[in-house]
């Protein structure tokens, strides 16, 4: 599998909603991140394991970068437009959490990944995001 490749510097929102998080480690600009309902703070997604994210955490992108304890924008909810820039995917593709911190599309999921939906491609660099947290691993 591979995940989606861009540069950090050319996330940004589109259009939609933003949050500010602190993070519980180092965030980069285009992970896609969680707030733990349990302790309000960022972590970078992963599909691998069980643990990670709740149903019921709140799932997004980051729109900037930190180190532990800093406080770091994030694109939320649905609907809400990340541009990550010219030729990252492909449009009409859903993407996912990779099992890696990254971005996938949906095609290279494998067997034993959680389902983590972070959106749809609206076009070549637009993130359309429709957040699902199955929580199970794919058969």
């Amino acid at each position: 599998m591979t995940d989606v490749s861009f540069t950090g510097t050319d996330v940004k929102k589109s259009s939609g909603q933003v949050g500010l998080a602190v993070s519980a480690e180092t965030i980069a600009a285009g992970d896609p991140v969680y707030i733990d309902d349990s302790d309000n703070l960022m972590y970078v997604a992963d599909a691998s394991t069980a643990d990670s994210p709740a149903a019921t955490d709140t799932l997004g992108v980051a729109l900037g970068g930190g180190a532990t304890g800093q406080t770091v924008p994030y694109a939320k909810g649905q609907g809400t437009k990340v541009d990550f820039g010219t030729g990252v995917f492909t449009a009409g593709v859903f993407y996912f959490v990779s099992p890696s911190e990254g971005i996938m599309p949906a095609g290279d999921l494998a067997s034993t990944n959680y389902s983590i939906q972070l959106g749809y491609a609206e076009t070549t660099d637009i993130l359309v995001l429709q957040p699902v947290i199955a929580g199970v691993a794919l058969a």
